[in-house]
């Protein structure tokens, strides 16, 4: 990672400036990002527009990134349009390679409009190197990636707060009132509308996180805006979400795996979880934290529960299974500690109602019983 935009906009200038003639949707946030670029992109096809969907991270593919008019990019496709940037552009990170690949398929297959999901922060992430931006959208601002971004609401804000452009209409989601302070300030500085979401969307049947509905409603809110008014199906745009946002897996007893990673996304989902327990039993809660995350931040959560805990164990790159125990173990809480390697495997054959929490890396262990 290394961020910044003078490195990918001149590589975008240097092969023409794809992107130039390509109309794009930012969306930023800390989370909710992937959810509502998918349903922005979703109602942006529904309206009878060639939409192209870059996001991330992937879990299965990397062709989950670059998405078409509702369909992933063929890998041959995706490899023919990154080899010479690979061979050309040494100095691409990992992310720029493929959000330069992008822009380049979009603007190949002339798409009407390019929904961006940001990587990380905004201000300076590769996405907003783009020049054509239609809309500015920024679905939640939370605590995650201080070591980067800032460890207050008002500096993550203000780093979110980079993709609003002058004249460009910003959308916002449930954002703190600190937030919404500093991103109402830009936006006053760059002339930009600022459009509040119209709401929680509200779906039948519906037992997941309420977020999940938010971001509903945020990207029909946007796509209002943008596109008219849609005869929509709220039930079949949500059953669209991306893999581990409330993914529930076939079989019985029932298992969920969410992406919550940080305590915003902790304190959203655990009502969901809570709902789960009513319908179904005590719920067994497991739980695997990237090294950067705010460990303490979220097993304090949890610790509040009433549902068991396991938690999953991996290498460097993860957050030591034994500190959380620690944590949880100073509140008068036990916590079970499974491998990384023995996790899935044993979370699958759980005989209770079971929710896997945590980051996405590593999911592709669960590929093949993915079900809406």
């Amino acid at each position: 990672m290394a961020l910044g935009l003078d490195r990918i906009r001149g590589v975008l200038d240097d092969l023409g400036a794809p992107d130039r003639d390509l109309p794009c949707i930012l969306v930023a946030g800390t989370n909710g990002k992937g959810s509502t670029s998918r349903f922005i992109a979703e109602l942006a096809r529904q309206s009878g527009r060639s939409t192209g969907l870059f996001c991330s991270p992937h879990v299965f593919s990397p062709t989950e990134r670059v998405v078409i008019d509702g369909s992933q990019v063929g890998a041959a496709e995706l490899t023919e349009a990154m080899a010479p940037l690979a061979d050309g552009y040494s100095q691409l990170t990992y992310f720029e390679l493929f959000a330069v690949a992008a822009i380049q398929l979009f603007a190949r297959h002339r798409v009407d409009v390019a929904v961006l999901e940001i990587g990380l922060g905004g201000r300076l992430d590769a996405t907003n190197a783009v020049e054509n931006v239609i809309a500015s959208v920024i679905t939640s601002i939370g605590l995650d990636h201080t070591h980067i971004l800032g460890d207050t609401i008002e500096q993550i804000a203000a780093e979110k707060g980079g993709v609003i452009r002058p004249g460009v209409p910003v959308f916002a989601g449930g954002v703190p009132d600190a937030a919404a302070a500093v991103l109402g300030q830009i936006a006053v500085d760059q002339g930009a509308p600022v459009v509040r979401s119209g709401g929680v969307a509200l779906v039948d049947g519906w037992a997941g996180p309420d977020v999940l509905l938010q971001n509903l409603g945020l990207a029909v809110t946007v796509s209002g805006h943008l596109f008219g008014d849609l005869q929509v199906d709220l039930q079949a745009l949500l059953a669209l979400r991306p893999y581990g946002r409330w993914t529930v897996l076939p079989g019985d007893p029932v298992r969920v795996i969410d992406g919550a990673h940080n305590p915003q996304a902790i304190a959203a989902v655990l009502p969901a979880v809570g709902r789960l327990a009513e319908q179904h039993g005590p719920v067994q809660v497991w739980l695997q934290l990237g090294a950067t995350k705010d460990g303490a931040g979220v097993v304090a959560l949890l610790s509040d529960t009433a549902h068991s805990i396991v938690l999953v164990d991996g290498d460097e790159h993860w957050f030591p299974a034994a500190e959380l125990q620690r944590i949880l173990a100073a509140d008068g809480r036990r916590a079970r500690v499974v491998p990384s390697t023995q996790a899935p495997a044993s979370f699958l054959a759980s005989a209770q109602p079971a929710v896997w929490l945590g980051t996405l890396r590593g999911l592709d262990a669960f590929s093949g019983l993915v079900t809406a």
